[in-house]
């Protein structure tokens, strides 16, 4: 049974890092199209 906590807690880190690299994405769109707005 203590293979549950470690897998949710594995879960819970996958998806923060997930959420992440979202932000990360969305945040270098905005600033290409900045960039092209700029240009």
């Amino acid at each position: 049974t203590w293979a549950l906590p470690l897998f949710t807690r594995l879960e819970a880190e996958l998806a923060e890092l997930t959420a992440r690299e979202d932000v990360l994405a969305r945040a270098r769109q905005i600033a290409e199209m900045a960039a092209r707005k700029a240009a």
